[in-house]
């Protein structure tokens, strides 16, 4: 049987007036591609399958049938309204638009969104931090299932749009405020920015010295594999003397990285129950959101 949430008496985002913008329209689309450039020059630029639950990478950012490194946007151009740069401009909760489960992120500068994704910019009183671990809540993903069936697409995606954001459920500001979720997502969004750093720094490391110019997809967390599978990911011939090195910063940043990976997972963990409270969802609702997650 499915969750229905036929009890849940709470008002909408939308009714609660918090203010949701789309990143860039499509009639916008190639104005905006026009103004990109990989010199660094104006604002940083990301798309819906650049961020993550507590997270958002820019270093690779695929537009309209081309692929940038750390893409900008030139600003104060007449081409685009000043509103959308005032937008783009402010802090927002930056949400994916194309995803198998929300995926939201707080952003505390300066960020212009693409097609298909888009940011929460007034708060409407409530603290984007923990709004941000509601949106990121298995509650709300399995709400946005069963409420949302037509937004299905084939694969598990979700196609989420500004009417579908305003439609999601939320508890009243002074309770969300004071539950702790503010710290604990502040808490989850650092780790999430440590676990990055770290990564990024074993990439460069492993491409440096080992002269891989383009760092294998298949590789986003790779200390969840063995090493035999990650040095097949690879592809790069390795001499024993090349393979016993590796081998020793493999397991140095993968003990790391699996202890930050292991703390997120259990603040997240912790995250979903104190929305399952706040919610006041039944025993039998949340069994059967932890069923379909």
């Amino acid at each position: 049987m499915m969750a229905s949430y036929s009890s849940l008496e709470v008002a909408t985002i939308g009714e609660l007036r918090i203010a949701i913008n789309a990143g860039t329209t499509g009639f916008e689309a190639q104005t905006v591609k026009s103004l990109l450039n990989e010199r660094g020059d104006g604002l940083p630029f990301a798309v819906s399958g650049n961020v993550d639950p507590y997270e958002i990478d820019t270093r690779i950012v695929p537009y309209m049938k081309s692929r940038y490194v750390h893409p900008h946007i030139l600003t104060d151009n007449a081409a685009v309204a000043e509103s959308k740069y005032r937008f783009w401009r402010a802090s927002k909760i930056v949400i994916a638009g194309m995803t198998t489960r929300i995926e939201a992120v707080f952003i505390d500068a300066p960020l212009a969104l693409g097609v298909g994704i888009y940011g929460i910019y007034d708060f409407a009183g409530y603290e984007p931090y923990a709004l941000t671990a509601v949106l990121n809540s298995r509650f709300m993903s399995d709400y946005l299932r069963e409420k949302f069936r037509d937004k299905h697409l084939a694969g598990g995606y979700l196609a989420i749009n500004k009417s579908t954001i305003e439609k999601l459920p939320m508890i009243e500001s002074v309770a969300l405020n004071t539950s702790g979720l503010t710290e604990l997502s502040k808490t989850i969004h650092q780790a999430h920015r440590n676990l990055k750093e770290r990564t990024v720094h074993f990439e460069i490391l492993v491409q440096s010295q080992y002269s891989i110019k383009k760092w294998p997809r298949v590789l986003r967390y790779w200390w969840e594999l063995d090493f035999q599978r990650f040095t097949a990911a690879l592809k790069k011939p390795l001499l024993l003397s090349e393979r016993d090195d590796l081998l020793k910063v493999y397991h140095k940043y993968r003990k790391e990285l699996s202890m930050f990976a292991s703390a997120i997972a259990s603040s997240e963990r912790e995250a979903d129950d104190l929305v399952y409270r706040l919610f006041s969802l039944s025993p039998a609702e949340i069994l059967r959101i932890e069923e379909r997650s």
